[in-house]
């Protein structure tokens, strides 16, 4: 039955965790935004960049939600 994978195990997500990890993406948004609407390119630039790796994170997976 060895398929060459290793079975990983998960570890249950806390309700509160995730929901904390979508805020902040909300919040991240928000701000590319405002930073937007007065002309911070570099600072647009460092949020969409923060956004592009909390999205890497595995809330935002998905095949979890299927």
């Amino acid at each position: 039955m060895d398929s060459g994978m290793r079975s990983v195990h998960m570890m249950p997500i806390d309700p509160r965790r995730t929901r904390a990890i979508w805020r902040r993406e909300e919040i991240l948004q928000q701000l590319i935004v405002a930073s937007k609407s007065i002309g911070e390119t570099k600072l647009e630039a460092k949020l969409e960049e923060a956004v592009s790796k909390n999205k890497r994170h595995i809330i935002f997976s998905a095949s979890l939600y299927l």
